[in-house]
């Protein structure tokens, strides 16, 4: 099993997540006991999964699509008017759009910002009912220099980086997801809050990312961007510094050697074992996987995303 967000950090077999009942969480226990290993990267997502398994394996280098995201991609005509930074991330925030409004209110460069308008709403949920008015306030607040743009399909999203001038990322998280690395393989700078109390392993080694800025208070973030914007010296320098290191993170090459590692350590250890699961698991099991499809179902007809129903079933369908 391999942990990288919610589904450890707030996992479906915790007492705490209130999102499933006793069924579900016995069911997603017995997945979580019965899996061979359980691997996870950095500390955001290793530490909590050691509270569940003490023999937690940590793996911090995360595959990026290099077919899709390098450098010699070619760019998307944006029909730029001024410089132009990209945000193809989720909107949220958890993102931290809130600093990112407020620091852009604080720049003195002049610029425009294309935020994909894409956030997740669902009603039936409590939790994500004040959340989501948050977003939408956000959203009818945005700064002048702020722009929306359709969700742009992942195929195109290398052509997208290569088309703008520079990348904004997440400001509330302290680490970088997959916006950020595949933006970094095309080599354009990307602004992204790195905590530095946050390092990444690699090979043994601890290595704090070279992703700016290292605070997320909006006059830092206002500093970075007005540097980016007015320096063609800085953001090539930064931008070389970020690929450099995805290079090491996220190389295709890197990651499937150590993945390979694993598996014959897995292989090895566990060649000859038996998992047998007694007459009331599987029942167990059966209930529970019904349940499951009948939630799917239900989440599939209620849970509809800001850019419309007709666009989140022409998605799913695709």
């Amino acid at each position: 099993m391999y942990f990288v967000g919610g589904d450890i950090t707030n996992p479906p077999f915790s007492k705490e997540n209130k999102n499933y009942n006793s069924f579900e969480r016995y069911f997603y226990k017995k997945i979580l006991d019965n899996a061979v290993a359980c691997i996870a990267p950095m500390d955001e997502y290793y530490t909590p999964l050691k509270k569940y398994r003490k023999d937690a394996i940590r793996l911090d280098r995360i595959f990026v699509d290099t077919e899709i995201f390098n450098e010699k991609t070619q760019p998307i005509n944006l029909k730029k008017e001024k410089f132009t930074f990209l945000s193809a991330q989720r909107f949220g925030l958890e993102k931290g759009m809130d600093k990112i409004w407020k620091a852009i209110e604080l720049c003195k460069s002049d610029f425009e910002l294309l935020q994909v308008k894409w956030f997740i709403e669902d009603t039936t949920i409590e939790e994500f009912n004040e959340l989501s008015s948050i977003n939408k306030k956000l959203i009818d607040e945005k700064p002048d220099k702020v722009r929306f743009i359709p969700l742009i399909k992942r195929e195109e999203l290398g052509k997208y980086f290569a088309g703008a001038d520079a990348v904004m990322g997440q400001m509330r998280a302290g680490i970088q997801g997959g916006i950020e690395r595949e933006a970094a393989f095309c080599k354009k700078p990307v602004i992204c809050y790195t905590d530095p109390k946050k390092p990444n392993i690699i090979d043994g080694e601890k290595i704090i990312p070279p992703f700016l800025p290292e605070s997320n208070e909006p006059q830092e973030i206002a500093k970075i961007i007005d540097m980016i914007v007015e320096s063609k010296q800085f953001r090539d320098d930064l931008a070389q510094k970020e690929y450099e290191y995805v290079k090491k993170i996220s190389d295709p090459e890197l990651v499937s050697k150590d993945w390979e590692n694993i598996f014959m350590k897995v292989f090895e250890k566990n060649k000859t074992l038996e998992k047998k699961l007694s007459v009331f698991d599987r029942l167990m099991n059966f209930i529970i996987l019904k349940i499951e499809k009948m939630y799917i179902k239900k989440f599939r007809e209620k849970n509809i995303y800001a850019w419309g129903k007709e666009e989140y079933e022409r998605l799913t369908r695709d």
